[in-house]
């Protein structure tokens, strides 16, 4: 188990940390609902400044570590495989899309730099940090791994869906990245997957683009 609980000494500071994580995360949510105009990329940092400021060894809790603890190659491994399990289930909602003549919902987006940068680069580190740092450190001592993977993964699915973005890839990444997280003891390896992942979403929109 990571020990996320125990990266500050006193329990006020403990307190302080979770309560800073939770505010974050509650107003991620309602900036996705009611648009207020607030970045996603400046509450991850306001985050990570607050929970730091408490304790600068709070970095290992948070993730910030340089290499997984099982090695690259083994996440690069699990990725295809994960790949391939959200693949499937895609697969399935596809088929089930057409057999009851459902409209299937693909997104459109023309190419460009800044869609490049925000779906690639921008999402993926704002999210990750505020959906698996942040909220790791506020959930953990509480729930446990496995309850933290359960309502992080319920949050993510519930970001995208309040995005209008419900694609059975978001409601099955939140519960994937999480466990990955966890296991992985490090924020670059989820982080990895979600840009890998929105890479290839942002490949598929282009091509709806031009050819759909």
């Amino acid at each position: 188990m990571i020990e996320h609980a125990e990266f500050v000494n006193a329990t006020g500071q403990r307190l302080t940390a979770r309560l800073i994580a939770i505010t974050i995360v509650t107003i991620s949510l309602i900036e996705t609902r009611y648009t207020i105009g607030i970045s996603y990329t400046l509450l991850a940092l306001v985050g990570i400044v607050g929970i730091l400021s408490l304790d600068s060894g709070s970095s290992v809790a948070l993730g910030f570590n340089p290499r997984p603890v099982q090695g690259w190659g083994f996440w690069f491994r699990l990725a295809l495989w994960f790949s391939l399990a959200i693949g499937v289930v895609s697969l399935v909602c596809f088929v089930v899309y057409r057999v009851n003549g459902w409209t299937i919902p693909i997104y459109k987006t023309q190419p460009s730099l800044g869609m490049l940068i925000s779906m690639c680069i921008d999402s993926p580190v704002s999210e990750e940090v505020i959906f698996r740092s942040l909220l790791t450190v506020a959930l953990l001592p509480t729930l446990g791994e496995w309850g933290t993977i359960l309502a992080g993964g319920i949050l993510f699915s519930l970001l995208h869906v309040l995005h209008g973005n419900p694609g059975p890839d978001n409601q099955i990444a939140g519960f994937m990245l999480g466990w990955t997280f966890i296991k992985s003891k490090t924020i670059l390896v989820p982080l990895a997957m979600h840009a890998g992942g929105n890479l290839i979403a942002l490949g598929i929109q282009i091509a709806a683009w031009y050819f759909y």
